[in-house]
């Protein structure tokens, strides 16, 4: 039992000395302590998941944008530079490591270090982590995450690819199984199917590739009747659909990042829960190869805001109250 006192001590004990019984009590606690001390501790968990770790990047990153939260920016940061320099081997994603708390003349006592585990990525590391990195490009604009998204979803459609449709959980080149699993339904945590679909159709979206959307969007129609029949399994998935049926637009701001014009018309952009649509921002002629950005510029030198649907766009605006009235 733990010493306690859950009520006030002239309560518990009236007619007593209070302050001799806490002071008893606060011996008795300290000697229990030391005596606790001789035993073995019980384990701590320190495994770091890519899947879980994905999930929480994605969330710091959105929710960074819309509080304009830098910290939690800085935090979705931190873990996207670790997922990349700790996470992947030979261009791969591996599914964990831990935490070794270190001790010796060669590891100082209380220092850690990271060790990767030999098991490679699964479907559901890989599309977490993309979706994370999509988001964090989203915030930032920084061109080094689209990439990194980019690069995990095209292993995904090279590596993991059902040909009847959706994705296996395991890449074609992990350790073979009696049955090659794939998830379907959403849980606890989304199904990597379900990610990985409103990812492609976000890559397709920005970059203009059809390679991503034509078979997320493919998958989605193949669900359609276990949707229908079962929604609560599915809760990832219809969000997914929800996007691919559309609209699913594009909102591409071009300015300078720094500038008060640039961040007001961002600003705007973010002020309401608009769940499909997605906003990228750049320099202007920083992103001239990514398909959303192609041919898009300043308005007499002031930021401007393109609002597209299917890569067609509305004429630019300048002026942040009219983008929150064209984004309704």
């Amino acid at each position: 039992n733990i010493l306690n006192t859950p009520v006030s001590l002239e309560s518990f004990t009236p007619g007593r000395d209070s302050a001799e019984i806490g002071a008893q009590l606060s011996r008795s606690c300290r000697n229990l302590l030391e005596v606790r001390k001789s035993r073995v501790k019980p384990g701590t968990d320190t495994k770091v998941i890519a899947a879980w770790n994905g999930m929480m990047l994605a969330a710091f990153a959105e929710a960074g944008a819309a509080l304009e939260r830098a910290d939690y920016i800085q935090t979705a940061v931190n873990c996207a530079e670790f997922i990349l320099t700790e996470m992947m081997v030979d261009g791969r994603l591996m599914r964990s490591g831990k935490s070794e708390v270190g001790s010796g003349p060669q590891q100082p006592e209380h220092s850690s270090r990271f060790i990767l585990s030999e098991v490679p990525g699964f479907l559901e590391d890989y599309a977490c982590c993309a979706d994370g990195f999509l988001r964090l490009y989203e915030a930032t604009g920084a061109r080094r995450w689209l990439d990194a998204s980019r690069g995990l979803m095209d292993t995904v459609l090279a590596r993991f690819a059902d040909p009847r449709g959706g994705f296996f959980n395991t890449a074609d080149d992990a350790e073979e199984l009696i049955d090659r699993p794939k998830e379907l339904s959403d849980n606890a945590v989304p199904a990597g199917n379900s990610v990985a679909v409103e990812v492609l159709l976000k890559l397709e979206a920005i970059t203009g590739d059809a390679a991503y959307g034509a078979p997320a969007a493919a998958y989605v129609r193949q669900m359609v009747d276990p949707m229908g029949r079962h929604p609560l399994a599915f809760g990832r998935l219809l969000c997914a659909a929800d996007m691919q049926i559309g609209p699913l637009r594009e909102l591409v701001i071009v300015g300078n990042p720094d500038e008060a014009d640039t961040a007001a018309l961002v600003r705007a952009a973010r002020d309401g829960y608009r769940p499909n649509l997605i906003v990228v921002s750049a320099g202007e002629g920083e992103e001239e190869d990514v398909a959303l950005f192609a041919g898009k510029s300043k308005i007499g030198g002031r930021a401007a805001a393109y609002l597209c649907e299917g890569r067609v766009c509305r004429a630019p605006v300048t002026d942040p109250e009219e983008l929150a009235r064209v984004l309704g």
